[in-house]
């Protein structure tokens, strides 16, 4: 577990200083890739807290917000000149939507004023990008995955962290103990595991690496070398785990 909370803290350092070299000059994908580092960030320190005190299911849950970025950055950065501002203006959509429900709920709570000018913006964005109707992107996660060719992250990562997320036996999984002898439903922590960690911070990687692409950021020697250091050592780290469900009296083999 200690060295997967190292790697939590380098590639968040790592991260940030990606982000430090992207903003200049200042652009509107530069100022995109860092809110990308620094929340993708955020999520990596959240599931090292809650690896670490045996909340797995909970952690691998925070850790597809990870997984999705990655997806998101790589598919916004094929078509920078139109994604960019579909991925911000839907948020108009979002807000529309949870104001009329707010608005809804408390039988007019909402100023009048408010919604119609969150309507006109929401309008707006339906009419600048007609194909972004069932979210930002008009296209499922796993079809953005797979026009950037993240097939497998989508397939094995997003997957297994999806089903610790919603409800369904996959993530009922993860109270159970004594598998293999006689099971037992577990309230309370489990075991902490490296592993959540390790796959989140591989989808880190891969942010930090198409942010270094994106922005032209590869004669910066340094800031590769430092990156091609913490892949190294992130790989031997996920090498080390395997994908088991840890009960409080097991420890996921390989977990440091």
């Amino acid at each position: 577990m200690n060295v997967a909370l190292e790697i939590i803290r380098d590639a968040v350092d790592v991260a940030e200083a990606t982000a430090d070299r992207a903003i200049e000059p200042p652009s509107d994908l530069a100022s995109l890739s860092m809110m990308f580092l620094a929340r993708a960030s955020q999520s990596l320190h959240s599931v090292g807290v809650l690896a670490e005190r045996g909340l797995i299911g909970d952690a691998l849950s925070v850790a597809r917000t990870v997984v999705e970025l990655s997806i998101d950055y790589k598919y916004i950065v094929k078509d920078t000149a139109t994604r960019i501002a579909m991925f911000y203006s839907y948020d108009h959509v979002s807000k529309f939507k949870l104001a009329k429900a707010i608005d809804k709920l408390h039988d007019g709570g909402v100023p009048s004023t408010a919604l119609t000018t969150l309507k006109q913006r929401r309008d707006t964005h339906k009419v600048n990008h007609p194909d972004s109707d069932r979210n930002w992107a008009g296209k499922t996660i796993r079809d953005r995955a797979h026009e950037v060719g993240r097939e497998s992250m989508y397939t094995l990562m997003y997957t297994e962290m999806s089903d610790a997320s919603h409800s369904g036996y996959g993530t009922l999984e993860f109270t159970l103990v004594d598998l293999d002898s006689d099971p037992k439903v577990h309230f309370g922590p489990m075991m902490p595991s490296a592993r959540p960690i390790t796959m989140a911070a591989g989808a880190m990687m891969m942010i930090i690496g198409d942010v270094i692409t994106a922005c032209n950021l590869e004669q910066e020697a340094l800031l590769v070398e430092r990156v091609t250091a913490l892949a190294a050592k992130l790989d031997s780290a996920m090498t080390a785990t395997t994908p088991v469900v840890p009960g409080p009296d097991q420890q996921t083999p390989g977990a440091s």
